[in-house]
């Protein structure tokens, strides 16, 4: 988390097929093309989950792959900045300000 931004970064993302693939120029097109076009269908989907996980809207959301180094980075925008949310539900934790559960 970074302020109102969560930052994904994935490593070891291929199947055993994309692996194989990723060893020639063609394949490595290949990969980036499916992988760009599986997130475009998927984006939805994948921003409902992080908003699930952090309580907070998602206004839009980044994705970029690597083939190189076999990583996937994603990057969502939040509708508030979550870090000093958290920050400041400490704080009041620890001053004794936020109710007990």
């Amino acid at each position: 988390m970074l302020g109102d931004l969560v930052i994904v970064r994935s490593c070891g993302i291929f199947t055993q097929t994309e692996s194989k693939l990723s060893a020639s120029e063609e394949g490595r097109r290949l990969i980036r093309s499916a992988r760009q076009e599986l997130r475009t269908i998927n984006h939805g989907e994948v921003e409902e989950i992080v908003a699930g996980i952090t309580g907070v809207r998602v206004l839009r959301s980044y994705c970029d792959v690597n083939v190189d180094a076999a990583e996937q980075i994603e990057v969502f925008v939040l509708d508030l900045d979550l870090e000093k949310r958290l920050l400041r539900q400490d704080l009041d934790r620890l001053s004794g300000l936020a109710p007990t559960r």
